[in-house]
């Protein structure tokens, strides 16, 4: 297995094949508009997690890609609907646009040539795209638990989908 066949099967493990821990297909499935608005005292909801996951993989993607990016002054901001770069207001169209980002990312990753994946990511950035996906994955997969956890606070996890 080479490297990048390591970083399509863990994004693919994040998004949409089951693995050792549920994806965010799985984790989002069945959550209303109201759900994914709640949240836990002192914690972001479900939407709002999605909009940072909206936010990180397409800069990343866009780097990969090498369109510019703009700055922003704090990781907070990457929370928000603005952060997206569409202004998503509707819960639909915020889970199609994660899940297009995701299909991007694995097209791309599948078509990619290794040479590219151990090169430096990007000017002055230190590590190799090789790395960056590696922490972009546990990223993910780091905010799934988060989903999960926030369902069975409010009551809306169903253990029968893959933690109980």
């Amino acid at each position: 297995m080479t490297k990048k066949d390591i970083i399509i099967e863990q994004m693919k493990a994040c998004f949409e094949e089951e693995s050792w821990f549920v994806t965010i297909r799985k984790a989002l499935e069945g959550i209303t508009p109201e759900q994914a608005e709640w949240k836990p005292e002192g914690g972001n909801s479900i939407r709002e997690i999605l909009n940072h996951l909206i936010f990180w993989n397409q800069r990343y993607l866009h780097r990969y890609k090498h369109v510019p990016v703009t700055k922003f002054d704090t990781n907070d901001y990457t929370f928000t609907n603005e952060s997206t770069g569409q202004n998503i207001d509707n819960w639909e169209d915020t889970i199609n646009k994660l899940y297009e980002v995701y299909t991007e990312w694995i097209t791309i990753l599948e078509e990619a040539d290794d040479t590219r994946l151990e090169g430096e990511a990007f000017p002055g950035y230190g590590s190799t795209w090789y790395v960056v996906l590696l922490n972009i994955t546990i990223h993910n997969a780091y905010h799934i638990g988060q989903i999960v956890t926030i369902r069975k606070q409010q009551g809306s996890w169903n253990p029968a989908q893959g933690v109980s």
